[in-house]
């Protein structure tokens, strides 16, 4: 991932509001029709991680987010209330739970009370080496 040269400052910005326990920058799957890794929207229920249109230059609640340029409150490591381990990609089709890591932990989080945003401010190139191009 290509972060902008504000990146982190911005990022650390926007958490230190206090609002969100983890903010991630902006950045968009590689390929051919990617989409915005911005995942769920936290006013919709059941609880989804569709992915959800970024609005631009803003902080948009969500309810995952991807890790390849992202922030999180230690606080959600050290307290005990989310249930080790932390992080596993999940394949599981029959129960509908395919994610990665970053999902899964992100569901777990939002069950104990944290919650996420994307700094759309923040947009990331997502570097495909093979093809050389950034998404």
């Amino acid at each position: 991932n290509l972060p902008p040269a504000d990146g982190l400052i911005k990022l650390l910005e926007t958490i230190s509001q206090g609002d969100y326990d983890g903010v991630g920058g902006l950045y968009w799957t590689k390929g051919e029709g990617g989409m915005p890794m911005i995942y769920g929207n936290p006013k919709e229920f059941p609880l989804s991680f569709k992915p959800i249109l970024p609005i631009p230059d803003s902080i948009q609640p969500c309810n995952g987010i991807a890790m390849g340029f992202s922030i999180f409150k230690t606080e959600m490591f050290t307290s005990g209330k989310i249930e080790r381990p932390f992080f596993k990609t999940c394949n599981d089709y029959a129960a509908g739970k395919i994610y990665t890591q970053d999902l899964y932990f992100c569901e777990k989080a939002l069950k104990a009370g944290y919650r996420f945003a994307v700094d759309t401010r923040v947009k990331v190139g997502h570097l495909d080496y093979e093809n050389d191009i950034v998404w």
